[in-house]
């Protein structure tokens, strides 16, 4: 039974009184989309701690499932999928912030899991992976991909996704930049993940054969109902690219007028304070 309100039976909880009703807030996070473009998936981040210094890092896997968007509000329903201890016997990525985050076969229409490498655990100083691991949706687990002359460690990296034939799907992905500690260092470089020859494919017939198993009536997980999500303020607008300033008829914003208005007052006290101290300019003799 998946919900917002339980965690898969395979993973071992924390113990924590209550499973939220979402990630909460957080920064150094992962998102990437689902292939079938329903949802998205979280993974990771951090936040500050309360009242102390050490922050807390997460190993939470997260789906959001879009409902429906009526005007300014999105309904949707965010699903925990997991987090565990490092020390359960699932395997599990271990808690981190600053890593990539990619969805596997984007556009073939069916959800077929995301790929996470690298990322760093920083409570402060910075421990960086170079690890890889795939989520697969139909079984709920992470398995770690056995990759041979790993990259060096690092975090903040980019990871992308490459289709080296249109609709192939071959399951190649590019590397580049990123930071590193011991050696630290800064990437530059680009580097190639190829998984074997008709991977994804498989990944791909495996996941249409399980939607039409579930059209069909078969005893698959469900999402349970959507509710609103928090929706803007109708005050709240993006800014056009084409509007200029964009801050008063005039095109300058309030605190360049402020800022003007105060250096004039200085400008005004400056003077008067010399001619009180007697630094006014003398009289030129005819």
């Amino acid at each position: 039974d998946l919900s917002s309100t339980s965690v898969h039976n395979d993973v071992t909880p924390r113990s924590e009184p209550a499973v939220p009703a979402g990630p909460g807030t957080r920064h150094s996070l992962a998102i990437a989309a689902g292939g079938d473009g329903r949802g998205l998936y979280l993974f990771g981040g951090s936040r500050q701690a309360k009242g102390g210094f050490k922050p807390k890092v997460f190993d939470d896997l997260w789906y959001f499932r879009e409902s429906i968007v009526k005007g300014s509000e999105l309904l949707g329903e965010w699903t925990l999928l997991g987090l565990v201890q490092s020390s359960a016997p699932v395997p599990w990525p271990p808690p981190r912030g600053h890593h990539s985050l990619v969805t596997l076969a984007a556009g073939s229409g069916v959800d077929v899991g995301v790929l996470l490498f690298g990322g760093a655990l920083c409570i402060p100083g910075c421990s960086c992976y170079n690890d890889t691991w795939v989520w697969s949706p139909q079984i709920k687990r992470w398995s770690e991909a056995k990759v041979p002359k790993l990259p060096i460690h690092r975090y903040r990296q980019t990871l992308v996704p490459t289709d080296e034939g249109y609709g192939t799907f071959l399951g190649s992905f590019l590397l580049f930049g990123g930071e590193s500690y011991k050696p630290y260092m800064y990437h530059n470089s680009v580097q190639k993940l190829s998984f074997p020859h008709g991977w994804l494919k498989q990944r791909i017939s495996a996941a249409k054969s399980t939607e039409m198993a579930e059209s069909q009536g078969a005893q698959l997980p469900l999402w349970s109902a959507p509710h609103p999500s928090v929706a803007l303020p109708p005050s709240l607008k993006f800014a056009s690219l084409d509007s200029g300033p964009g801050v008063g008829e005039a095109g300058f914003s309030p605190v360049l007028i402020a800022l003007l208005g105060l250096a004039a007052v200085l400008l005004c006290c400056w003077r008067t304070s010399r001619k009180r101290l007697g630094y006014s300019k003398p009289e030129v003799e005819g």
